[in-house]
């Protein structure tokens, strides 16, 4: 009798592994065989998807040691869509707060990519605002940006006259960074 239950209980362990090994086999077979098409084009499009870097530059001064030049830190903004529950508001919200069309943000949004550049290198405003949002999905990455100081001018001319003029002008209305 005892001989006959550890007989049971062998042949139940042995048929419940035989029954993981071929399902572990059928899965590995489905994927092989029916999926290996979808999977090499997933491959193929993310060893082939080129970013654009932007190097931190060193600052450029003036002979004054003024910068007239330099690299700053800003955010860029992407989004992953499979954590995005609803895709219009979400694209509603976002352009409102990036001054962009919605149906641009949707349209990425609606992606089957794994995440979206929302936009790259933004303003600190911009970035502030779209931070205050607090969507769920939507994460900022570091960037580095290259500008010119404000209110720096550099030009050449002769004997400055042309040069100091062209200073004066510029400077007091020159752009900010963004």
């Amino acid at each position: 009798m005892d001989l006959r239950r550890t007989r049971l209980r062998l042949l139940i362990v042995a048929s419940l592994a035989a029954v993981w090994i071929v399902a572990a086999a059928g899965r590995l077979a489905y994927l092989q065989l029916f999926c290996y098409s979808d999977y090499l084009a997933r491959a193929l499009r993310q060893q082939r998807h080129i970013v654009q870097i932007s190097p931190k530059r060193a600052p450029i001064y003036d002979r004054n040691l003024l910068p007239l030049a330099m690299s700053i830190e800003v955010d860029s903004c992407f989004a992953v869509p499979a954590e995005i529950a609803d895709h219009e508001l979400a694209a509603r919200l976002l352009a409102g707060a990036l001054e962009v069309s919605q149906s641009a943000i949707e349209e990425k949004l609606a992606s089957s990519s794994s995440f979206v550049w929302i936009e790259r290198k933004l303003p600190p405003q911009k970035a502030r605002r779209v931070a205050a949002l607090n969507l769920k999905g939507v994460y900022f990455q570091k960037a580095i940006k290259s500008g010119r100081s404000p209110g720096a001018f550099c030009c050449w001319g002769t004997r400055g006259t042309a040069c100091s003029k062209a200073a004066r002008t510029y400077t007091t209305r020159a752009p900010a960074w963004f």
